[in-house]
């Protein structure tokens, strides 16, 4: 029986260098998993996407041993900010079992994998969270055994944002549907530099304008720089929206640092 699974490939500020382990190269979110002889490239072209165009964004926050009885893999749990992902896994379960699949019928945990056994388990729960992370795409790949995955089809979505080259030390393209995704955004760009800031974030009221975001991202600088060093001082009001592919908002965001 060959194994499959549908996954998202996840980005995110990892360490510079890993605890000793077997290193799991290809990280990604595993949203169903299952067994076949023949798998029908036709599967492919009918299964249903998801409705979100933008990578969706979330925390990593707490760190796992699997299975929790004898472990023998590393993970850190996923918290993502919206329910698009949770709605999307149960949608493609339900789509893929009509098909006739056998899938695992394994609770859903959102997760990465890092490693594998052997490990040095006190050096992997040293490893600092939270940690800000994104879904850059959605494959589905073939287990080839070994930790070691081939990718059969992809589905990638419009990043949240991209750091790009500017006069100015820091600046970004974000991207969002509305107002308030562009702040959270903004903030999980800024947290790929500077986690700290991720302890944070908090629900906002509506945000209406990019003035709004730029001042509840200036806001949470100066709270956050009361307890610690940032390398911020503050979101310039120079960049500028416009709408991209896909009618979305992007925004310029230029960093005084």
């Amino acid at each position: 029986m060959n194994r499959f699974f549908l996954g998202l490939a996840i980005e995110a500020p990892w360490p510079e260098e890993w605890p000793e382990g077997r290193e799991i190269k290809e990280k990604h979110a595993t949203l169903l998993f299952f067994r076949t002889q023949k798998f029908s490239q036709d599967l492919l072209f009918r299964m249903p996407l998801p409705s979100f165009p933008i990578g969706p964004i979330g925390t990593f926050d707490t760190p796992l041993f699997l299975p929790e009885k004898s472990p023998r893999a590393f993970a850190w749990h996923i918290s993502w900010e919206k329910e698009e992902i949770s709605h999307y896994q149960k949608t493609a379960n339900l789509w893929w079992q009509k098909e006739g699949v056998h899938l695992d019928e394994r609770e859903w945990l959102p997760h990465v994998t890092l490693a594998r056994a052997p490990l040095q388990i006190d050096q992997w729960q040293t490893l600092p969270l939270p940690l800000p992370c994104f879904a850059k795409a959605l494959h589905l790949y073939e287990s080839l055994g070994e930790s070691t995955y081939r990718i059969l089809w992809s589905h990638f979505f419009v990043p949240p944002f991209k750091e790009i080259e500017h006069t100015a030390d820091l600046a970004f393209h974000v991207y969002g549907r509305n107002f308030q995704e562009l702040f959270c955004n903004a903030l999980w760009a800024l947290s790929f530099q500077e986690p700290l800031l991720l302890q944070w974030k908090s629900p906002l009221s509506s945000l209406s304008s990019i003035e709004d975001v730029i001042r509840a991202l200036n806001a949470l600088f100066l709270q956050a720089d009361i307890s610690g060093s940032l390398p911020y001082k503050a979101v310039t009001h120079h960049g500028e929206v416009h709408k991209s592919l896909h009618h979305l908002l992007e925004w310029e965001m230029i960093i005084d640092v």
